[in-house]
């Protein structure tokens, strides 16, 4: 969960990033609009942190330097500068962890809904981590588009326990760009999940917009910006 600090001993959440490891090379991964919103609220002198897991593991995600797309609305930090030992509470995902978006016909995206503007004080943070399910109907994107739109179904949202909820559209979506978005396979007991894409955008048809993450793995190693 991205966060930045607001009067009083409290921070705001308000987008969300993962953690990718490609070719030995550890990466945060984000929408380039919430890194975007970091730097502003840097500017403004609100401290911009991450945290991850849901405890008090602060990062301090602006000292790295970001490589962006903004047609893709992708943004991505080298963590060159540390060891694999100061992120040993976070998974990674990796190279052969990535699947398509058009192979498999479940997915869960997660990330932080109804995030935006809410504050939490100086207790241990409950993310409310939401995983949403949905088939893969297609909504006005072709198959050799960088960006897929899924409808979402309000009756099919979960938890992070995996029970139902409800949001309610579109402002309950809010917070969660950056998140990433799983093919689901394998069975209840044993599922397999497998990174193939990345939040970016709710419609008011609500619909999700995502950047497919194979696009991403190859943007990394066409440019090899690190």
């Amino acid at each position: 969960m991205v966060v930045r600090t607001v009067p009083g001993p409290r921070v705001e959440a308000f987008g969300t990033g993962f953690f990718y490891e490609k070719d030995g090379i550890p990466f945060f991964v984000t929408a380039k609009h919430v890194l975007d919103d970091m730097i502003t609220s840097n500017q403004r002198g609100q401290r911009t942190i991450l945290v991850t897991r849901g405890r008090k593991e602060f990062i301090d995600i602006l000292k790295y330097e970001f490589f962006a797309q903004p047609e893709l609305d992708i943004a991505v930090a080298p963590l060159l500068s540390e060891s694999f030992s100061t992120y040993s509470h976070v998974e990674f995902w990796t190279a052969n962890e990535i699947g398509s978006p058009l192979d498999l016909g479940l997915f869960a995206f997660t990330g932080f809904p109804a995030s935006r503007n809410k504050t939490y004080t100086t207790q241990e943070l409950k993310p409310y981590q939401r995983v949403i399910t949905f088939d893969r109907t297609l909504v006005d994107s072709g198959i050799d588009s960088c960006f897929l739109e899924f409808p979402i179904n309000s009756r099919e949202l979960h938890s992070s326990a995996l029970i139902s909820m409800n949001l309610d559209f579109p402002e309950g979506i809010s917070g969660m760009s950056g998140g990433p978005v799983f093919a689901v396979g394998g069975t209840i007991d044993q599922p397999l999940l497998s990174v193939c894409g990345m939040g970016v955008a709710w419609s008011n048809r609500c619909t999700l917009k995502i950047l497919r993450f194979d696009v991403v793995d190859v943007w990394l190693s066409q440019y090899k910006i690190w």
